[in-house]
């Protein structure tokens, strides 16, 4: 290692500079082709022997020699780098637990397939030019995408050359790893009917555009629960706070011969806002009105009732989604749709 001297506005700046691949192979004697095949995995003819490659391990470590990653990606066209873009924004907010349990599987699979991991979130202030140009500027190897609706920065990033696959919402042209939603929106009816409820209150998030998830869940599960007899009461909500809106009170507070006697939320979030309501009106659950939920997340707001609901393996999704987005990488064909199964667990809420 050497000392560089910098002269800058009339002051004398020393650092230190990392020593160079010449400067190891000096060190020990042997060519530059010699130390770069041992230092940084070159592909050449050359072979090294091992008592030549201890030397030059040896070399490396008396001047702390580090080898330079940015030449070493440009030379094998690969920096293990994948990024998760999360157009929602929404990581690591505690009331939205499946964003946590994507990022950490994600993680995990980062890990298994030992690859380093870029989190991108469409910040306020950037424009869809600069974050295409962040994700497709070679400093990625790959791409896990989350997205509700398709936006042209999402067409620009499918139609690119980069490895794409996405994950919970699935995005024509692209491989998908996804749950079996309509199994678990058929299950949650079937458990609703054959424990004698009659009338069920399903909610659904208040959105503009609708994502195909929901739409494929509830219609399972009114497509069940009509084949069984229930009758149905459709109600949306805010999803920022849950709680039940004016129109939902209104049928939660209604005699009992009025009112559903069960709820069934599009997540166990939604359940949370429920449950609290309740609480607060003396409603007892399931005593006077039942509740399931679905994705199968623990909550602080309920600590000591366990919500019936579907247990959906969200970290196992996103840590299948790096393993494929990998095997794009090394030039493999993968499936176009995975779909990962789905449980019911009976809770104390039904």
């Amino acid at each position: 290692m050497s000392i560089e001297t910098i002269e800058r506005e009339g002051m004398t700046i020393r650092r230190q500079r990392g020593a160079t691949l010449a400067e190891v192979a000096k060190r020990a004697g042997v060519s530059t082709v010699a130390a770069s095949v041992t230092l940084n995995n070159a592909r050449t003819g050359s072979r090294v022997s091992p008592a030549t490659r201890e030397r030059i391990l040896e070399a490396a470590q008396s001047l702390n020699y580090t080898p330079n990653l940015l030449a070493r990606s440009l030379r094998n066209q690969k920096t293990h780098l994948i990024a998760f873009y999360n157009a929602q924004n929404i990581v690591f907010d505690p009331r939205y637990p499946f964003y946590a349990a994507i990022l950490s599987g994600i993680q995990a699979g980062c890990s298994e397939q030992k690859k380093d991991l870029l989190v991108h979130a469409n910040f306020q202030g950037r424009s869809d030019d600069d974050i295409f140009l962040g994700l497709n500027s070679g400093l990625i190897d790959g791409l896990v995408l989350y997205v509700r609706t398709v936006t042209p920065l999402v067409e620009r990033l499918v139609a690119s050359h980069l490895p794409v696959v996405t994950v919970a919402e699935e995005v024509s042209g692209v491989p998908y790893v996804g749950i079996d939603e309509e199994a678990g929106g058929r299950l949650l009816a079937r458990h609703l009917a054959e424990k004698g409820y009659k009338k069920v209150l399903y909610r659904s998030t208040k959105e503009v555009v609708v994502p195909a998830t929901q739409q494929l869940r509830k219609q399972a599960f009114i497509d069940e629960a009509a084949s069984r007899g229930l009758a149905i009461i459709h109600t949306s909500y805010d999803p920022r706070s849950n709680m039940p809106t004016p129109e939902e009170e209104a049928w939660l507070l209604a005699p009992p011969s009025e009112r559903p006697d069960a709820v069934a939320c599009w997540g166990d979030v939604s359940a949370d806002g429920i449950v609290a309501f309740c609480r607060e009106r003396g409603l007892r659950v399931p005593e006077d009105i039942a509740l399931v939920g679905f994705d199968g997340f623990p909550s602080t707001r309920r600590p000591s009732l366990s919500l019936t609901t579907i247990v959906a393996p969200w970290h196992d999704v996103a840590r299948t989604a790096v393993k494929l987005l990998s095997a794009q990488c090394e030039g493999d064909e993968v499936r176009k749709r995975t779909i990962l199964p789905v449980e019911l667990f009976v809770g104390e809420t039904t």
